[in-house]
């Protein structure tokens, strides 16, 4: 089988990137070919998610079941249509927690 047929080549490249410190965010683009690899991947995201407390964000290509989009969901994962809203939204967050620095706003004044 090709790179493109593994999934655990996709899992372990996510697992290497939310690993890097360097890395602010893994964006995720794709799915499994079949049902059981979309169940592998998506509980395998979610488990590097938790290990790793880097923030994912998923996007969806046709063919990729609700359910599965919702299980992200249900793991404060956020699943975007496009990777343009993705990386918008994100974006909007950076800035967001940028200004909060910048004005001595900590994240613990609102727990």
């Amino acid at each position: 089988l090709g790179a493109s047929l593994d999934i655990d080549i996709y899992i372990g490249a996510a697992r290497a990137l939310a690993n890097d410190p360097g890395v602010d965010a893994v964006v995720a683009i794709g799915a499994g070919l079949s049902r059981v690899l979309n169940e592998k991947y998506t509980s395998s995201l979610i488990q590097i998610h938790r290990d790793t407390g880097c923030p994912f964000l998923m996007v969806n290509i046709p063919g990729f079941e609700k359910e599965f989009a919702a299980a992200f969901c249900q793991a404060q994962i956020p699943f975007f249509e496009t990777a343009e809203h993705a990386l918008g939204s994100y974006a909007m967050v950076r800035r967001y927690q940028q200004w909060r620095k910048l004005r001595g706003v900590s994240d613990s004044a609102n727990r």
